[in-house]
């Protein structure tokens, strides 16, 4: 076999398996709330984030979208399994799939980020859905806390609303 060299990491291993159950998520929020009151939360090991932040919702809509640089800085892969949010009651990973001339949204129940590997969570591709805030929706200027779920590890960010993309 000959010797190949990449000069670009693995791309990540998306997997749409069945959605958690409604139980499921309410002890992710408990976890959640432990996490954020535990002094030196853990975090989820090699996850670096950048450029997080969500876009602004229209008046009377709930739903938000959050987009961020994911990188796994570990030396072996990263798999995150959710998304959670104190404002907001449920929290899922997305990806936009085309169907013939359209543009659906499908549920992933984990994303695997190969080690040295970067994904873009972004308008138009993966990204990660806030849905039914329990209070007013955020608006701009507001931030989020957001807490990115990797088995028993979570890693908690403070996310800014904004308008516009930065």
């Amino acid at each position: 076999m000959p010797n190949q060299t990449s000069v670009h990491p693995p791309a990540p291993t998306l997997d749409a398996s069945v959605d958690r159950p409604a139980r499921g998520h309410r002890v992710r929020q408990m976890l959640l709330a432990v996490a954020l009151a535990a002094p030196g939360a853990q975090a989820c090991d090699g996850l670096s984030v950048g450029e997080a932040w969500i876009r602004e919702p229209p008046p009377g809509k709930g739903t938000i979208a959050v987009y961020m640089r994911l990188h796994n800085t570990g030396a072996a892969p990263l798999v995150i399994d959710g998304v959670t949010s104190p404002a907001f009651a449920m929290g899922m990973l997305h990806e936009n799939v085309r169907d013939g001339s359209q543009v659906r949204m499908r549920h992933l129940a984990r994303l695997t980020i190969a080690a040295g590997a970067s994904v873009e969570l972004a308008p138009g591709g993966l990204h990660a859905m806030l849905m039914r805030p329990v209070a007013a929706p955020p608006r701009a200027g507001d931030t989020v806390t957001v807490a990115l779920h990797c088995g028993d590890s979570t890693h908690t960010l403070a996310v800014p609303v904004s308008r516009d993309a930065p």
